[in-house]
């Protein structure tokens, strides 16, 4: 999904971090997404090369994930990556927060984090990886933790700004280049387009119809995807729709449990009244 496509990670091969002006890198990203688009044989994952420095950050990363959920009170759900609505840019967030929001975690050496902990803010260096991710998430803010275990962490809550719109233009300058280079070399351009939103009615009448927990989950998911452009009367009906499919759902595994227990009495009943007329018949011979 995301080989060949620009990706929040590499934003800064688009935008200066500090300045917010292109980056003359703009040419060399173009190449490296052709390349990885002819690449016969490409690398997975766990193929690549991966540093202590890198090792550390995968092996905290869990850690940070829950001191961020016991810290804010709030649940993160992990994701494998976010496809913008245009189809064209790709990022991975570290998790997604309710309707709004999401998470990007650092889990550095402690003396970059201590660094990070004295300048106070989103570090330039990740400014445009986090706005990365609001363009394409179109998410109202990110939460940037770094997180460094024997220090306090860094929580810094990122929300649209003037870097952000910069960040967006430079963005459309990339894909000009992206695919002129592309109908150079020869190719076609990464690109999917995006399923339509379903419409509000459309959710809450799935909702009603709904009877198993693996489609309640498929309707959260489609809920978070209208819930942005959704008004406060159409966000009232999904949240109530949610809520009233989820209380149906845990009300019919009470009533099977409840079912379920019955059954048992029943059979155990019955067990007992074959072993009472069996004593009795033994009894009387």
């Amino acid at each position: 999904m995301r080989r060949g496509r620009p990706t929040a990670s590499s934003f800064d091969k688009i935008i200066t971090a500090s300045t917010g002006k292109p980056s003359g890198g703009m040419k060399k990203y173009a190449a490296q997404l052709i390349a990885d688009m002819h690449e016969l044989h490409p690398p997975v994952i766990t193929e690549r090369p991966m540093s202590a420095a890198m090792r550390h950050g995968s092996e905290c990363e869990p850690e940070a994930r829950r001191w961020y959920t016991m810290e804010t009170g709030r649940a993160v759900q992990q994701v494998g990556g976010c496809l913008s609505d245009c189809g064209r840019f790709w990022c991975s967030p570290d998790g997604l927060v309710g309707d709004d929001g999401a998470l990007e975690l650092k889990c550095p050496q402690l003396n970059t984090h201590a660094e990070y902990l004295i300048d106070g803010g989103l570090p330039d260096e990740y400014r445009p990886q986090v706005h990365g991710q609001l363009v394409v998430t179109g998410r109202a803010w990110v939460d940037f933790v770094s997180y460094a275990p024997g220090m306090n962490p860094l929580l810094v809550r990122v929300t649209p700004d003037e870097y952000t719109d910069k960040l967006r233009a430079c963005l459309e300058t990339f894909w000009g280049v992206f695919t002129d280079a592309l109908a150079k070399v020869g190719g076609v351009v990464s690109k999917v387009e995006p399923e339509p939103a379903p419409s509000v009615a459309t959710l809450v009448a799935d909702y009603r119809e709904c009877r198993t927990e693996d489609r309640y989950a498929a309707l959260e998911e489609a809920r978070r995807t209208v819930w942005q452009s959704a008004d406060g009367s159409d966000k009232y009906a999904l949240k109530a729709a949610s809520s009233d499919c989820a209380a149906r759902l845990m009300g019919v595994e009470v009533e099977a449990s409840a079912e379920a227990e019955e059954a048992l009495l029943r059979e155990q009943a019955e067990a007992g009244a074959l072993f009472d007329r069996g004593t009795a018949s033994a009894a009387a011979h």
